[in-house]
């Protein structure tokens, strides 16, 4: 999962600064784009942890808590590194 965001930071750093620097202003597609994948980022992180702890009977294990949680980041970060590593 790390080096998917990193990969992600860092195509999308260069592609905003690019854009910046070639036009002035920054894609307002893009933009959006990266606060909406995030907030939806967090509604999934949050029910996929609520639904660990539904599946527990009360009992909490933080590791598998924590691991259901980030499984949405996983799969978003990965999506966007493939999306963004894509030639145009």
């Amino acid at each position: 999962m790390a080096f998917h965001a990193v990969l992600t930071i860092s195509l999308r750093t260069a592609m905003m600064a690019s854009s910046l620097w070639t036009r002035g202003s920054l894609p307002a597609a893009e933009t959006f784009r990266m606060v909406s994948e995030k907030q939806l980022a967090g509604f999934d992180s949050l029910a996929s942890a609520l639904a660990a702890v539904s599946r527990r009977g009360g009992h909490v294990d933080p590791v598998k808590i924590t691991s259901a949680a980030l499984r949405p980041y996983q799969r978003s970060t990965r999506a966007n590194a493939r999306r963004l590593s894509r030639r145009r």
